[in-house]
């Protein structure tokens, strides 16, 4: 399957880090979520039923994240992958998480994980 949903730089305010004093203070991090879905039946229908509704993708992401304390963007990118995929018909999805403020007292624009899962 190559059709695909894309949700780029969806931005996000959470507690997220390894450290206690990270944890403390919401900071951004960025969410790419791409969703390997057939699109052939809304193409026909021009019908948001036969589609994935982006705003739902986001809303589900918003109160996974946005309620919830994590101290790894890899678990957080898991629980991502695992809710998206019970709540929506795709074959596969990827997560790529990025944490602006992780290394940038070093010059790194942004570190993060990208995951691959789907229902196989």
């Amino acid at each position: 399957m190559t059709d695909k949903i894309l949700l780029y730089n969806c931005k996000f305010s959470c507690n997220l880090g390894v450290y206690e004093e990270e944890r403390n203070l919401k900071q951004y991090i960025f969410i790419d979520l791409k969703l390997f879905f057939d699109i052939k039946k809304a193409t026909e229908s021009d019908s948001i039923e036969e589609t994935i509704n982006y705003v739902e993708v986001h809303q589900v992401v918003k109160n996974l994240i946005e309620n919830k304390s994590y101290k790894l963007i890899e678990t957080m990118s898991e629980e991502i992958a695992e809710a998206i995929l019970q709540k929506f018909k795709i074959e596969k999805i990827i997560v790529r998480i990025k944490k602006p403020q992780a290394l940038k007292d070093v010059g790194v624009e942004w570190a993060g994980v990208e995951i691959i899962r789907s229902l196989n």
